[in-house]
């Protein structure tokens, strides 16, 4: 699984659901957080969203969701799937 942020100014997730973002809070500070993303309306907008919130949030990046932490396959390589070996 590749760890690295994506800026969204590169580009957005190609699938929508949750994602592992950097938001800039409301004091201009950097946080991060899970939120869910879609494509809204008819020109398809790239949203990212908290659905319990009303509001949007500022991303300036994202990344997929990581794999829990499993202490026995720990050291093992992963395969592009995201899986161990």
């Amino acid at each position: 699984m590749n760890l690295n942020w994506i800026p969204t100014s590169e580009r957005y997730p190609n699938k929508a659901g949750e994602y592992l973002v950097t938001v800039i809070n409301q004091n201009g500070g950097k946080d991060v957080g899970i939120l869910n993303f879609r494509l809204e309306g008819r020109e398809r907008r790239p949203t990212f969203y908290n659905p319990y919130r009303a509001d949007r949030e500022n991303v300036t990046a994202w990344m997929k969701i990581p794999f829990p932490y499993d202490p026995e396959r720990h050291d093992k390589p992963m395969r592009k799937s995201g899986r161990h070996d």
